[in-house]
């Protein structure tokens, strides 16, 4: 997309555009910023659950709504949509705008960080085996992302319910090798999804992600 065509849109010039990002590369990691900033708010409006793998799939779910919400902006977030690639820890920002390679952003940082602290819960809790709640949470992280971005993409369009058929015991498998008792994560699945929970209130509070200030 061209600056003069996103200053049209906005109803500015482009040495607006210019003036206040710099350029083309500024203005998409100032968006994806502000995505993972709305996120991280989303995440945080949650209730907090005593169950950590609870807490883990409500996250999960409400990650799920946020990109069918955004969907276009969730492919900018992690470069779906951006021809010249992504690396999260290429656009992080430094106090003075500039990119500091090899330190993750701020701003992802803190959408990150509750499935960290449900990742240490579940450990002093005992649901999870000892180990790296960074490990767990990229764990929980990637199997989330995975399950949206082929969602998303129309791969799961064979099976009539992918949550129950593809997301449940996805996550089911995943927390049961890490060491959460079968029983527990396919109760824990089951709450989720009944009719009660699955009216639509948890996806749903990922609309909040696109409100524009």
């Amino acid at each position: 997309m061209q600056a003069r065509r996103i200053a049209a849109e906005a109803g500015a010039t482009t040495i607006v555009v210019y003036r206040r990002f710099g350029g083309m590369p500024q203005l998409v990691t100032a968006v994806v910023e502000a995505g993972f900033d709305r996120l991280s708010t989303v995440f945080a409006d949650r209730p907090e659950f005593d169950d950590p793998v609870a807490g883990f799939c409500d996250l999960a779910l409400t990650y799920r709504g946020a990109a069918h919400a955004n969907p276009h902006l969730f492919d900018l977030m992690f470069g779906l949509s951006n021809p010249g690639g992504y690396r999260a820890d290429q656009w992080a920002s430094a106090p003075d705008g500039a990119g500091v390679p090899g330190r993750r952003s701020s701003y992802f940082d803190r959408a990150y960080e509750p499935l960290v602290r449900y990742a240490r819960l579940a450990i002093a809790q005992g649901h999870l085996r000892e180990g790296d709640p960074e490990s767990i949470a990229a764990q929980l992280w990637s199997f989330s992302h995975g399950f949206v971005v082929l969602e998303l993409a129309g791969h799961f369009a064979p099976f009539a319910d992918p949550l129950r058929e593809v997301f449940a015991p996805m996550a089911t498998n995943l927390v049961v090798g890490l060491g959460d008792d079968p029983g527990h994560a396919a109760a824990v699945m089951r709450s989720a999804l009944t009719p009660a929970a699955d009216d639509g209130s948890v996806r749903e509070a990922g609309r909040t992600w696109p409100t524009h200030d």
